[in-house]
């Protein structure tokens, strides 16, 4: 479900110019001038936010080794990773939406301080169409070779977020629009046309581990609604 918020800020500008021009030109027997003139504007802002489930899931998670010597823990964690691969694959995760995200390898301090091991890492990113399959693969990394799950964020995929954000520019239109129309009417106006509009626009912050069910066999995620919000500023000719 959509839901809308709104916030108000208005600003009412009134320009009175007058220009009055006269003279003789040339062999013009009698002289000609003209009329003042005069412009009016009302300037307000208007935000809409748009709120909606998310359509994506962005699991974070990495296969990490340790070992006396360098090329022993790069082979554990390229074994582990490639059996990771392999189960996200046959699951039906396609190639693309699997992507190395971070890599290292190199020598740490033991607890004891006495001598040195090495560590290797290699961290992945996996993205999911929907997000009901989120807790799922958790379960399938962790079993194949994953011994740590950084993040599971949850958000919005390209397109929604182009929808979302129409829909929020339209909210904030109509807000802008209902305030342009008060203000002018306080002052004697009304509005006549759109002078200018400028947007600006907040990108969605995703929603990480909403809520996680860790007391059965399986994980599952209650992930709750991201939300877009576009804020317009919107400069009207009033008379």
């Amino acid at each position: 479900m959509v839901s809308r918020l709104s916030r108000r800020s208005i600003a009412l500008v009134v320009v009175a110019v007058a220009v009055v021009s006269a003279g003789c030109v040339g062999g013009i027997a009698d002289g000609s001038s003209a009329n003042a003139s005069a412009s009016q504007t009302v300037t307000t802002s208007g935000t809409g936010s748009v709120s909606a489930a998310p359509d994506q899931a962005v699991v974070s998670l990495a296969v990490t080794a340790t070992a006396d010597d360098a090329e022993t823990a790069r082979e554990r964690v390229a074994a582990n990773a490639s059996s990771l691969t392999a189960a996200l694959t046959e699951a039906g995760i396609p190639s693309d939406a699997v992507v190395t995200s971070y890599y290292s390898l190199h020598e740490v301090s033991r607890s004891d301080g006495s001598t040195s091991e090495y560590r290797a890492v290699h961290a992945f990113r996996v993205t999911l169409n929907g997000t009901e399959r989120a807790g799922e693969i958790v379960d399938l990394a962790t079993s194949n070779g994953a011994n740590r799950v950084s993040s599971v964020q949850f958000t919005l995929s390209d397109e929604a977020r182009a929808d979302l954000r129409a829909e929020a520019l339209r909210a904030a239109m109509e807000n802008a629009r209902a305030d342009a129309d008060v203000v002018a009417e306080a002052g004697g106006l009304t509005v006549t046309g759109v002078r200018s509009v400028s947007t600006s626009s907040h990108t969605p912050s995703p929603v990480t581990y909403a809520s996680a069910d860790s007391g059965g066999a399986s994980t599952s995620f209650s992930p709750g609604p991201v939300s877009v919000t576009a804020t317009v500023t919107v400069t009207y000719d009033a008379s």
